[in-house]
């Protein structure tokens, strides 16, 4: 017999002493006994564990010819098939002793595979035990299991387990097989195995097949075809079955991987569908540790915050949080841990790479561990809201100047009935009281005051435009540059106008936008009172003329550039707090819009957008 030189080969000799029906050991060179089966066991008496520490003289004796041996010793003396009398625990039994040598390829003997056939008289047909060869009686073993052995074994064996001759045809077969596959044992008998598999894989089975037959163990994928005519999915193993260096016949194990492939691809398929989700929703997924680390974060983070996934990764998740909203998402996370709530909603402002802020709609959802329960981490499902908090915002201004202007309408109707008869009677007063025209003119330059600010409230209260007509917005600077010159000169202010050749025909109220730039450019020459230089540029982006008005003043701080437009906030000391306010509602009704931008001890720039009228494309 070949020598066992792999691990491999090693458990399948342990394997084939352990299956056999035979009383079979496995010997080394100086009789220690390496592994014996249940069948010996039986046999003589002793159990595994006893057969494995007795050293060479072992648990059993033979008597042979009135002497008293080992069997190590009855191997050196005796031929294959000598019989004997076996001694063990129970009294003595008949044996007939063979031992097959185990050899390295060389030739070196390493040990033997030793067993005890106890002499039964068979039927005088069957001929004498004697007379049978050692070959024949290994052939008939590995062959022809016993039905003992295929139910202690095989039948109960999850897997379908056969046995092929050297041509591939069935032998045996387990119930499992059956079960798989849907033929039965006596359907198989002598039918060739290649036939039940699918014909894409056959010549890869067959070079398989023919390598077991070579000695060599194999394992393989393959379709094995049902008895309904369907393909299922096996895991397939060739083990050869060897007797004194010579291949007999090969075993066969078919495990049915079918449900377990099916899984697979449908964990696969999940897996790409969770991808495919990742990288083009428009919301952020991200995992973080108890701790608020960024465990896991989609692809989608680029496109919302600009950051690529490796550059969040590990991070800490609070680092990208706004500042002013930092303790309510610690605060909120907390909480949520502590009551153990499985899912909420939070709103977030997050920092985009590019330094700017984007608002996020947060669920966060707790993970826990299936078997403690514990939580573990926290999921969140993210959406960016920006627009939807700057349409809240735009709305809620919209209700404050509707509010405001209805407010005013009420204070304007009120003050401007007195205010008439107030002046009417200072007049009369005035021709009387002549040496008191020093305290006269500051109550008339007062009533003014006055009166100025009912007509804004009043335009506030109304600032749809009711004589709208075409006009170019070059010539409407160039007027309004023209009324504040004078105020610019006392003030040592220089307004520099920056007009191209292009028309800029727009549809507008023209005494409102006119009040709307004067206001702009009257409040630049205020935020410069030692004087300076006033840009105004008007100029065309597609389908807008956009009009800049830039000062070299002291600035607006950043905390107060979003309160600018509410009503009667102000900074100047004299200011009604409604200049603005009015501006932004005359160009809105425009269909414009306002942005400012401002940095302190720089001066501010204020932008205003206006469309075009349609039909004037740009010139080239």
């Amino acid at each position: 017999m070949k020598l066992v030189s792999t691990e491999e080969e090693r458990t399948l000799l342990q394997s084939f002493v352990a299956i056999s029906v035979v009383a079979s050991g496995w010997m080394d060179l100086e009789g220690n006994w390496l592994a014996v089966n249940t069948a010996l066991c039986m046999l003589s008496g002793f159990t595994e564990a006893e057969w494995l520490v007795t050293g060479p003289v072992g648990p059993v004796l033979l008597m042979l010819e009135h002497r008293i041996v080992s069997p190590l010793e009855c191997i050196a003396e005796s031929k294959p098939g000598q019989v004997a009398k076996l001694i063990h625990r129970h009294g003595s039994t008949e044996v007939g002793l063979y031992w097959n040598p185990i050899e390295t390829p060389s030739g070196h003997s390493t040990g033997y595979l030793v067993q005890f056939k106890e002499i039964i008289p068979a039927p005088q047909e069957h001929g004498d035990f004697k007379q049978r060869s050692p070959k024949e009686f290994m052939l008939e073993r590995a062959l022809h299991v016993s039905k003992q052995h295929y139910k202690s074994l095989f039948e109960h064996h999850p897997d379908a387990v056969f046995s092929l001759d050297l041509h591939g045809r069935f032998i045996t077969m387990n119930g499992s097989f059956e079960r798989i596959a849907g033929f039965s044992a006596d359907e198989m008998f002598q039918t060739l195995f290649m036939n039940r598999i699918g014909s894409d894989d056959r010549p890869t089975a067959l070079d398989f097949f023919r390598q077991a037959v070579s000695g060599a163990a194999q394992e393989f994928m393959g379709r094995i075809l049902h008895k309904n005519g369907s393909m299922l999915d096996a895991r397939i193993y060739f083990l050869p079955i060897q007797v004194e260096r010579e291949t007999l016949g090969v075993y066969g194990i078919a495990k049915d991987i079918t449900e377990e492939k099916r899984l697979l691809e449908n964990l696969r398929s999940s897996r790409e569908q969770h991808r495919l989700i990742e990288e083009n929703t428009f919301d952020l997924f991200f995992r973080l540790d108890l701790e608020g680390q960024i465990l896991y974060i989609s692809p989608s983070c680029e496109r919302m915050l600009g950051y690529k996934q490796e550059e969040m990764l590990g991070l800490d998740s609070k680092g990208f949080v706004h500042p002013d909203d930092l303790s309510y998402m610690i605060e909120t996370f907390d909480s949520q841990q502590a009551r153990g709530s499985e899912s909420t909603l939070h709103s977030f402002r997050f920092i985009h790479k590019n330094g700017s802020y984007v608002w996020m709609e947060s669920m966060n959802t707790l993970i826990r561990d299936i078997h403690s329960g514990e939580v573990t981490s926290m999921l969140s499902v993210a959406r960016d809201i920006t627009v939807r908090k700057e349409a809240e915002e735009l709305m809620l201004r919209s209700e404050k100047l509707l509010m405001a202007g209805q407010l005013a309408a009420g204070i304007a109707h009120e003050i401007r009935n007195p205010l008439t008869s107030i002046k009417g009677f200072l007049q009369l007063l005035s021709s009387q009281l002549r040496d008191k025209q020093d305290y006269i003119g500051i109550m008339r330059s007062e009533l003014n005051r006055i009166e100025a600010i009912t007509s804004e409230l009043l335009l506030l209260a109304k600032p749809h435009a009711k004589s709208f007509r075409e006009l170019d917005v070059r010539e409407l600077l160039r007027q309004v540059a023209s009324i504040m010159e004078p105020q610019a000169i006392l003030n040592n202010v220089v307004i520099e106008l920056i007009c191209g050749n292009e028309p800029l025909p727009i549809q507008c109220d023209e005494n409102q936008l006119k009040q709307v730039f004067i206001n702009f450019v009257k409040n630049a020459i205020e935020a410069m009172p030692a004087g300076g230089q006033i840009q105004v540029r008007i100029e065309r982006k597609q389908q807008l003329a956009v009009v800049s008005v830039q000062d070299q003043g002291c600035g607006i701080p950043e905390e107060r550039l979003a309160s600018i437009w509410q009503p009667f906030f102000t900074t100047k000391e004299k200011g009604t707090g409604l200049g603005l306010m009015v501006s932004y509602s005359i160009i809105e009704n425009h269909h414009g819009t306002i942005q400012v931008a401002s940095r302190q001890g720089i001066g501010s720039t204020f932008v205003i957008q206006l469309p075009i009228l349609h039909g004037h494309a740009a010139q080239e």
